[in-house]
C-alpha cells in the first residue's frame, strides 16, 4: 500500500470516527489468582482446559480500534489525538492501519452485526545496545531493563469484539485471534508453551527475551532477561455471571523486575510535529 493509499483511513479516523459508547480498555493483568479462582469448583474448571503461555514484554498497554470506516489508537484508558507525546505511537498506526482495516473485514465476515475490533498488544523498543545495530535517531525506550529493538514496535496479544448495540466486548480465541493476526501481518506473541494449568504455572522465568531474535537482530553479549510470562486460557473463558464475571489471565514477572530500578528508567517522550498537510504530516511519520 503506497503513502497516498493509507490517507484516507488515516484521515477518516480523525474525521469520521463514530465511537458509539465508551473505549473498553484492557484491563490490568494480575499476578495472583485471588481475582478469579473463589472456590474448588473453579479450580476444577481451569484444571480442564488448555492454557497458553507466551512473552510478557516491558512495554506501554496500546490498542488499534477499527469500525470498517477508520482506525484510531488509545492507550490503556484512554484514545489518543493527533499529536499525544505517547512514544510515537503514530507510526505505529501509520505502520498498522491498513492492516487494522483489513482485519476488521476478515472478522465481520464471520461475526454479524460486528461494530468494533480492538486489537490489543503491547508498543516497546526504542534501544538494542548492539555493536552491529544502529541507533535510531529521536527514538528513546519505551521501558527500560529489557532490550527488544532500536525502533519502535508493536506486539499484538488479543483480539475483542464489540457487536452493535452492545455494551460488552468479546474476546476471540487465542489461537483464533493469533492466526488472524498473523494472516495481516501483525507481529504477535507467540506461544512459549501450551499445557495445562499445572505445567503453564511452573514455566520457568529468567530466559532471555525471545523478542531480538524474532525480529532478526543479533544476540547481546550480556544477559537480556525477559520481563515474565503471561498465562490464559487458549479458548476464550469467564469464570462467575453478570458482574462477577472475570476473565482468567495472570502474570508472573522475574523477581529482578521489583528490585532492580534499571527496569524503571524510561522518560517521557516529546510531542510530535503537526504538519499542515496531512502528506507532509504522512511523510514524517514514516520517515523512521
Amino acid at each position: 500500500m503506497t503513502r497516498r493509499s493509507l490517507l484516507p483511513i488515516l484521515s477518516g479516523s480523525a474525521r469520521r470516527w463514530t465511537m458509539g459508547g465508551d473505549f473498553i480498555s484492557y484491563d490490568r493483568i494480575p499476578e495472583t489468582t485471588d481475582q478469579w479462582i473463589g472456590a474448588p469448583a473453579q479450580l476444577r474448571q481451569l484444571d480442564r482446559l488448555r492454557w497458553v503461555v507466551t512473552e510478557k514484554i516491558h512495554g506501554a498497554n496500546f490498542c488499534l480500534l477499527a469500525d470498517g470506516r477508520g482506525v484510531r489508537c488509545a492507550k490503556r484508558k484512554a484514545i489518543l489525538r493527533e499529536g499525544d507525546a505517547f512514544f510515537n505511537y503514530e507510526r505505529v498506526r501509520v505502520r498498522y492501519a491498513a492492516a487494522a482495516h483489513a482485519l476488521f473485514a476478515d472478522v465481520a465476515a464471520t461475526i454479524p452485526g460486528l461494530a468494533r475490533l480492538y486489537v490489543y498488544g503491547e508498543l516497546f523498543g526504542g534501544a538494542y545496545p548492539h555493536p552491529e545495530v544502529a541507533a535510531i535517531e529521536g527514538v528513546a525506550p519505551v521501558q527500560t531493563g529489557v532490550y527488544y529493538a532500536p525502533g519502535i514496535e508493536f506486539c499484538a496479544f488479543d483480539l475483542a469484539v464489540q457487536r452493535d448495540g452492545a455494551a460488552a466486548r468479546e474476546f476471540l480465541d487465542f489461537d483464533a485471534a493469533i492466526e488472524l493476526l498473523r494472516g495481516r501481518g501483525f507481529f504477535v506473541a507467540e506461544p512459549l508453551l501450551v499445557g495445562t494449568l499445572r505445567e503453564a504455572l511452573d514455566y520457568p522465568l529468567g530466559f532471555d527475551s525471545t523478542i531480538p531474535a524474532r525480529l532478526g537482530l543479533p544476540a547481546l553479549a550480556e544477559p537480556n532477561p525477559a520481563e515474565g510470562v503471561v498465562l490464559k486460557p487458549v479458548k476464550a473463558f469467564t469464570l462467575g455471571e453478570g458482574d462477577g464475571q472475570a476473565r482468567p489471565i495472570l502474570k508472573r514477572k522475574i523477581a529482578a523486575f521489583a528490585e532492580d530500578d534499571r527496569f524503571h528508567r524510561a522518560e517521557a517522550w516529546a510531542e510530535v510535529p503537526v504538519d499542515a498537510s496531512p502528506l507532509g504530516r504522512l511523510e514524517w511519520l514514516v520517515g523512521a
